[in-house]
């Protein structure tokens, strides 16, 4: 208890614990965070950031998409724009070859998906849910390749319950069939919210360069 007492003042010293300009505060044996509007718990416990917030201006990179003969990706949104590009993984400028790319936008407030795995071969798929996915309201994307033999990404909308009504594909979950016999593979960095390309730069696909809203991690 007393290494613990001490390691806490310590950190009450450094302000290192407290993220994004917060300053740590002690509490019943615990240290507590208060945030810049001076409240406690602004988002995470830290005052780390829950949610990263595009104003049509911007984009973020991350690490590219790993993925392996199964695999998922899950991500969740919130926007009042019909048309924006949610993320984009491939080149990002013009190439002599094609290169494989994985591209998700919203195109009047449904999702398009952009496929290719590096043969030319675009395999994109307009997908019509049941509901306007650019209501202002959180939306959570869960794609899915299940396994490299049946060649299928299956896309779920907001969590679609897997029971007899929902199999039935269409309004909250989606079936992609391919015959390319190949797993998506690139080393170029994943951008959410954006696309740092210039327009025409590369003729594979028309890609939106704008998203307005809101991303949760």
């Amino acid at each position: 208890v007393h290494v613990q007492q001490e390691k806490q003042k310590e950190l009450l010293k450094t302000h290192k614990y407290c993220l994004n300009g917060g300053y740590p505060t002690r509490d019943d044996h615990h240290i507590k965070c208060m945030c810049p509007d001076n409240t406690l718990y602004n988002g995470g416990e830290r005052c780390q950031l829950t949610s990263i917030s595009f104003d049509g201006n911007g984009y973020a990179w991350y690490k590219p998409l790993t993925t392996c003969d199964t695999w998922m990706l899950s991500i969740e949104f919130l926007t009042q724009t019909a048309n924006g590009s949610i993320l984009y993984n491939g080149p990002i400028t013009k190439q002599n070859q094609p290169e494989d790319y994985f591209s998700l936008q919203l195109l009047n407030g449904h999702l398009l998906i952009d496929l290719n795995f590096g043969n030319g071969k675009n395999i994109r798929r307009h997908l019509k849910t049941s509901g306007n996915l650019a209501d202002g309201k959180w939306h959570v994307i869960e794609i899915r390749q299940i396994s490299t033999i049946e060649h299928i990404l299956e896309i779920l909308i907001d969590y679609c319950p897997l029971n007899s009504i929902s199999k039935q594909y269409g309004e909250c979950r989606f079936m992609i069939e391919f015959n390319e016999d190949a797993v998506f593979s690139t080393n170029r960095p994943l951008q959410l919210g954006g696309v740092a390309l210039q327009e025409n730069e590369i003729n594979q696909q028309q890609l939106p360069m704008e998203y307005i809203g809101n991303f949760k991690g």
